[in-house]
């Protein structure tokens, strides 16, 4: 196994051009690495967690390959239209019955050799060609764009309601710095909500705001707390409030106008990745 953690993702408002770029879909799943040691094949989060318990199928089928491998990639549920169902992954994983794919976009080692200072577009040649020997059903590889394409490519990921798209430079290596080398184009809604309290911990400041429309608590934001926001919301907090000592929700006395970004409305009507964009007063 090779001790490097996941290679991070900054994020940016729009994707670069230029013939040093190219770009993918960014399937909205879980962040995953597997590799296999001898006969044994494991699933590894984003924070280190063995997940190969959660999705069995994917497990099954990587373990068919014969020769040892380390890739990395997003685990999907696609509903009935092809689209990422984020939802449905969350509720199945737990019991290892989520019917997943495996989206495969990286090579950090095949056989013996590493491929962690290999240039970008000669791992994802690697992988394309290695992937294609194996014939397998719910793994698979994720193909990429000319520098040009980002923003056909966005306009195409708006259009089917998907994630995003990610900007690569076509020479990056695959380490654990944090670079402009791999940028993340997130698509998000906005609208207008309201903000009826905020959670504070122990030290009095605000961990996340109550947002809610209709009567109803629809999220609670935990990004986009500027100072700015942060000072508007401290001023709608009742004085002598013990909630504030002791972490727990404070509701204002009157609802504060908000613009609330999201990435997207859950089932049950919540608002997924809320951040507070601005606030009125």
């Amino acid at each position: 196994m090779i001790n490097v953690p996941a290679k991070p993702l900054l994020t940016a408002k729009s994707p670069p051009s230029g013939s040093e770029w190219i770009h993918e879909l960014k399937y909205d799943g879980y962040r995953m690495r597997a590799y296999k040691v001898g006969k044994c094949v494991y699933l590894i989060s984003r924070e280190g967690l063995d997940w190969s318990k959660k999705f069995p199928a994917i497990v099954k089928e990587l373990s068919s390959i014969k020769e040892s491998f380390f890739v990395d990639g997003e685990i999907v549920v696609f509903d009935r239209e092809g689209k990422p169902d984020f939802e449905s992954l969350q509720a199945n994983a737990r019991s290892g019955k989520a019917d997943a794919h495996f989206m495969v976009f990286d090579l950090l080692k095949l056989r013996r050799r590493s491929f962690l200072s290999t240039p970008l577009l000669q791992r994802k040649n690697h992988l394309k060609q290695f992937l294609s020997e194996c014939n397998l059903k719910r793994v698979k590889y994720v193909e990429h764009f000319d520098g040009d394409d980002g923003e056909a490519l966005l306009k195409l990921a708006s259009k089917y309601n998907l994630e995003g798209i990610v900007s690569k430079k076509v020479d990056s290596f695959y380490d654990s710095v944090r670079n402009n080398k791999w940028l993340k184009i997130k698509l998000r809604s906005r609208a207008k909500a309201f903000i009826s309290g905020v959670k504070v911990d122990s030290d009095g400041k605000i961990e996340h705001a109550i947002v809610a429309l209709d009567g109803r608590v629809i999220a609670r934001a935990e990004f986009g707390l500027s100072s700015e926001v942060r000072k508007k919301l401290y001023r709608r907090i009742p004085r002598n409030n013990s909630s504030q000592k002791n972490g727990e929700v404070i509701l204002f006395r009157e609802l504060v106008t908000a613009e609330i970004s999201f990435l997207e409305i859950t089932k049950s009507g919540m608002l997924r990745e809320a951040a507070v964009i601005s606030v009125e007063g």
